[in-house]
């Protein structure tokens, strides 16, 4: 999507989806944080954890 707005020269449309793309990333390192501490806690088991980065 984004080499397709930068090819048809669309850059406002291009930042959108860097800026969207950039939040998504930033969104999964907060969530894999809070995993780990959760596991790290004992809050929740290992046996799950597999769960979740198949997702």
């Amino acid at each position: 999507m984004l080499t397709r707005r930068f090819r048809e020269n669309d850059k406002d449309r291009a930042l959108r989806v860097v800026e969207k793309e950039n939040q998504a990333d930033a969104l999964e390192v907060q969530l894999r944080t809070r995993h780990i501490k959760r596991l790290a806690n004992n809050q929740c088991e290992a046996e799950q954890e597999s769960s979740f980065w198949t997702h």
